[in-house]
């Protein structure tokens, strides 16, 4: 996927246990959301999940704390473009295949005309 210019993908570090696969849209360069990214993928039977959600903007810190959404801008601008793929020890080549292509496909029906 590293010729797709509508994702930032994670580096590569030599003997990283990679426990999650996350990529990041490049909203500039798509016409959807990454939620609106996330569902097409659903659609697709692509299992996308989001994690690490900023603590600023969960209810019981917002409360407490008096945190708003616009508190730590950048935390927001990786939690609105970043996702994550299905990775396991179990995956086989045909579903990466798969789940490639469908990220592939979803990107570029959407992707911005420049």
């Amino acid at each position: 996927m590293k010729d797709l210019d509508f994702l930032t993908l994670p580096v590569y570090q030599k003997n990283h246990g990679w426990h999650l696969f996350m990529p990041r849209i490049v909203p500039e360069k798509l016409t959807i959301s990454r939620n609106i990214f996330i569902d097409e993928l659903i659609k697709l039977g692509i299992g996308i999940f989001v994690h690490y959600i900023p603590l600023h903007i969960m209810p019981y810190y917002k409360k407490k704390y008096a945190y708003n959404g616009n508190d730590f801008p950048e935390t927001m601008k990786v939690f609105n473009t970043v996702f994550s793929l299905p990775i396991y020890p179990d995956l086989t080549e045909d579903q990466l295949n798969r789940i490639v292509l469908a990220v592939r496909n979803t990107g570029l029906g959407f992707r911005r005309k420049t």
